[in-house]
């Protein structure tokens, strides 16, 4: 029997390293990956799945503190040993998936998309995922668009296990009891950590080790705690299916909205712990039983394997579709994930196992890091190389390319913060030669009309600057719930404002934003999305349909404080919306025969954006602006069009106007620069 690090019995008597015991560890390891498959899989009832990776945090830190505990005691622990075992248990069947998934995206991935894949590969070789992907979110809808999104948590892991091992070695060398308080320290820190930043920065709370780090250490410090378990059956069974309860409650009652990983993520975790420690005594008890099961134990053995198989397969099944993948196709994939995970499991997983695996340790190390090397080597020439659009048909090359059809996100022009415009670092549009005169104001809207506008200015030697800002309306003191720094858009309006009153020679600024996604705080189906929320000064939207009142009240007053420093205000009005990637689903449908028809009728379009014209027209009448319509461009009497007469697409993405289709608004745009009208113009009206 070990001693514990104080010199007292250990809580848990059991080794689970045992075969004896490795079927209770097997059974909650399917407890931990059957949820998030049915979650990422999109089967109803199970909005919480995604905490199953918590439940393998917390096993994991406690099946690799037990092992280090009981080599740290026997005087054995070997750093470079425990890096190779952590070797052998995850790069085969990795590598494996890698390989297998990175021949697919490059036979069916479209260029953008493939570019990102080879990104996401880079990371995922460098263990560095999940600093990847908080860039984008586990919850947005694009995260369906990368096939190794899940490899996340291994990067957490990882990175974990770079420095812990380590840190637990030399403070045992200084002072055994000092490992378990040092151990619950920094958990409690990192829970404290992981609770403020899920408010302050929810996307990077979900995927950082350091908010992670605490359920880890959950499991780490239930394998160091010297507290014996003297509890009858009767009591170990009644806490084990208490923490079995805690799990399926987070697993059936959290969703996508649920703040997390702050408490919210003590459910999953501390039921895991109750699990863990209610099956240490020498007695099997009641969730040790089920969990023996021997599907579930089976589904244990290969859910490491299964783990990696599930997201690419079910990413790759839906890729061609317009609407995604159907319940039928998910099933099959989910099917296919479990054979491949049972042939990983046995032929690639296996045969790397235990000190008699297939490959020595210097073998094992150079091989792997030599695969690794050579999966990096491929995301970056998958990178640089664009996508190799090439390899599509040239038509079919051409509609995808319209997915590129717009400003870099990272170009500074296209992102004005409110210091950029209180040192005047605004780029120029129009004609160069030309002082400003007009301003262009709004979201990634406004970004991806900054051409559009452009051109139609310099028809008539017209200059200007551009103030977009992806994600902040152009309005004073309005605020957007599903935006992580609620300040940068306010600071950025209020930063205009004084800009343009300081400038009087700026006598126009146009306005352009996604209105009715304000107005209406829903997203325009099959495109989904949390609802929208607005606030400001004086009240904050409960639900959508109070988004109306706050926004006019906030175009009212954006529109007042323009005019009275003496500035037209002009309006661009509604772009159709069509829920779905344009470029990305006609280039697949293009190449797979696929008959799809996504215009938006007329009738669609009219009644998505009827309230939103109601609102518009009326405060441009009531508080001196101008309407500019531009939609009639785009749309005739029967549908709006998402394709030139080239058949290039007019949006780069579901609702952003590409380049060509910002060139077709341009007719309507000469308005605002027309001096003969614009003169007449600012008594509110609507420019037809």
């Amino acid at each position: 029997m070990q001693i514990g690090l104080n010199g007292s019995k250990p809580a848990l008597e059991r080794n689970y390293s045992h075969p004896k015991y490795r079927s209770d560890v097997d059974g909650l390891r399917a407890v931990a990956v059957v949820p998030v498959l049915l979650y990422h899989a999109g089967i109803p009832g199970f909005g919480g799945g995604y905490v199953g990776v918590d439940v393998f945090f917390v096993i994991s830190g406690f099946l690799i503190t037990q092992l280090i505990h009981g080599e740290l005691q026997e005087g054995r622990f070997s750093l470079v040993t425990f890096y190779e075992r952590r070797m052998r248990r995850i790069f085969p069947a990795l590598i494996a998936m890698l390989v297998v998934a990175s021949i697919i995206a490059s036979w069916l991935l479209l260029p953008r998309n493939l570019v990102a894949y080879g990104r996401s590969l880079a990371a995922t070789a460098l263990f560095v995922s999940n600093l990847f992907f908080s860039k984008s979110g586990y919850f947005t809808p694009d995260a369906h668009e990368f096939p190794l999104l899940h490899t996340w948590s291994l990067a957490v892991e990882e990175q974990f296990y770079i420095l812990y091992p380590l840190i637990i070695w030399i403070v045992y060398r200084l002072s055994p009891r000092l490992v378990l308080p040092l151990v619950a320290f920094l958990g409690l820190v990192s829970f404290v950590t992981a609770h403020a930043m899920v408010v302050t920065s929810p996307r990077a709370a979900f995927y950082l080790p350091v908010t992670r780090a605490w359920e880890l250490a959950l499991g780490c410090s239930l394998a160091l705690a010297p507290i014996a378990p003297a509890a009858s059956r009767q009591a170990r069974s009644a806490l084990g299916l208490l923490g079995l309860g805690l799990v399926l409650c987070a697993v059936f009652l959290y969703t996508a909205e649920t703040p997390f990983p702050g408490a919210a993520a003590l459910l999953p975790c501390v039921g895991t712990a109750l699990i863990i420690w209610a099956g240490s005594g020498s007695e099997r008890q009641l969730a040790g039983e089920l969990l023996s099961w021997r599907p579930f134990v089976l589904t244990g053995l290969v859910s490491y394997s299964l783990y990696l198989w599930h997201w690419p397969l079910l990413t790759f099944a839906a890729y061609p579709s317009v609407a995604g993948a159907s319940m039928r196709v998910k099933a099959l994939a989910l099917a296919a994930s479990y054979v491949l995970a049972l042939i990983t499991w046995r032929w690639v997983e296996r045969p790397f196992r235990g000190r008699t695996g297939i490959l020595t340790r210097p073998q094992l190390m150079l091989g792997g890091a030599a695969a690794m090397t050579l999966v990096l080597a491929f995301g970056l020439a998958v990178t640089a190389q664009r996508g190799w659009p090439a390899r599509l048909a040239p038509d079919v090359e051409m509609i995808a390319a319209g997915s590129t059809e717009h400003a870099p996100l990272g170009d500074v022009c296209y992102q004005s913060g409110p210091k950029d415009v209180r040192d005047g670092k605004l780029c120029r549009i129009g004609q160069f030669s030309a002082a400003p005169t007009f301003i262009l104001w709004g979201d990634s809207h406004a970004r991806a009309l900054v051409d559009a506008v452009g051109e139609a200015a310099r028809s008539y030697g017209r200059g200007g600057v551009i103030a977009p800002h992806a994600g902040c309306p152009p309005l004073l003191g309005v605020t957007r719930s599903d935006l992580p720094d609620q300040s940068q858009c306010v600071a950025t309006a209020a930063a205009i404002l004084d800009y343009v009153r300081i400038h009087p020679e700026i006598k126009d600024v146009v306005l352009i934003s996604r209105w009715v996604l304000l107005i209406e705080g829903t997203y325009y189906a099959p495109e989904t999305g949390d609802p929208i929320l607005l606030a400001d000064g004086d009240s904050r939207a409960r639900n959508p349909a109070d988004n109306g009142r706050i926004f006019e009240r906030a175009l009212a007053r954006t529109i007042d404080r323009l005019t009275s420093v003496g500035k037209r205000v002009w309006i661009v009005g509604p772009v159709p919306e069509i829920g779905v990637n344009v470029p990305k689903t006609l280039a697949n449908a293009k190449r797979f025969g696929l008959d799809v028809d996504i215009k938006p009728s007329r009738k669609q379009f009219d009644s998505r954006q009827r309230g939103t014209f109601e609102i518009l027209d009326r405060v441009a009448a009531q508080h001196g602006a101008t309407i500019v319509p531009v939609h009639e461009e785009l749309c005739d009497q029967v549908a709006c069009q998402v394709t030139s007469r080239e058949g290039r697409p007019l949006y780069y993405d579901d609702d952003h106007l590409s380049y060509t289709g910002g060139r077709a608004l341009v007719p309507a745009l000469h308005i605002i620069f027309e001096k003969r009208v614009a003169r007449r113009m600012g008594s509110g009206a609507r420019a037809y």
